[in-house]
């Protein structure tokens, strides 16, 4: 899975209330939920973040006991523990050492580490209220006018970019484009990496990101995502600024 900053302890305890309706909030949760592909055990990402769920990172023990986890016996699923959560949070620490920075193993690799399991429907409320929280930083960052100016679909992918990131700070030119409600810039200013160090970037995600920003079939996405990326290279061989 891909970088993503969470910041769990805010999210879970966070009473910011953002108006999205039902509607809106339906279609940023399957774009999310499509970019993240839920995972309900605990595993290591590429970059060696504990994650969890719907790309949910949990980088103390402290906030892996507040999650809502279950842990199978005698064949039925029951809350876990507070020991147990910290059994499987140190067990997974202890993994983490062992690879030494390495971390190339696929999340079904993780799936027999613990026991322990985050059910989809706690996945499904927490990716609420992460959604709710970056929503709010959204229209912040931009103002609510920008924000409804925007149609569903690249609400959804506005909110899709932040989800990694906790919110938009790192993505200046594209708050400007929101503000602007120059769909182009938006969709210029979408790319992120997924792996810095190798430069690695999840094209398929990308590639939806600029079907809802742009309202283009996903072949006509495709070309335009590869367009971009010719374009940031050639740039970027001749030493001028590029976005990342």
């Amino acid at each position: 899975m891909f970088l993503r900053r969470l910041y769990l302890k805010e999210t879970i305890m966070s009473n910011h209330v953002s108006t999205i309706s039902p509607a809106t909030r339906a279609i940023i949760r399957s774009h999310i939920t499509e970019s993240e592909k839920p995972i309900p055990w605990p595993y290591l990402d590429r970059n060696g973040n504990l994650t969890i769920g719907i790309g949910f990172h949990v980088p103390k023990r402290a906030d892996f006991i507040k999650l809502p986890l279950s842990i199978l016996k005698n064949g039925t699923w029951v809350n876990a523990n507070q020991q147990e959560k910290i059994d499987a949070f140190d067990l997974m620490m202890v993994e983490k050492k062992k690879q030494s920075g390495r971390y190339n193993y696929a999340a079904r690799s993780y799936r027999e580490f613990t026991q322990i399991r985050m059910q989809r429907p706690d996945q499904d409320a927490m990716l609420d209220r992460i959604i709710t929280t970056n929503v709010g930083r959204i229209v912040k960052s931009v103002s609510a006018k920008a924000w409804n100016q925007l149609n569903d679909q690249q609400k959804a992918a506005a909110t899709d970019i932040a989800h990694p990131f906790g919110g938009l700070k790192k993505f200046p030119n594209l708050r400007r484009a929101i503000i602007s409600g120059d769909a182009k810039n938006m969709a210029a200013e979408s790319l992120f990496f997924t792996d810095r160090k190798t430069r690695a970037r999840d094209k398929p995600r990308l590639t939806r990101n600029l079907q809802a920003i742009l309202n283009i079939k996903e072949t006509a996405a495709k070309a335009e995502l590869d367009k971009m990326l010719l374009d940031i290279d050639d740039r970027q061989a001749e030493d001028v600024d590029a976005p990342v």
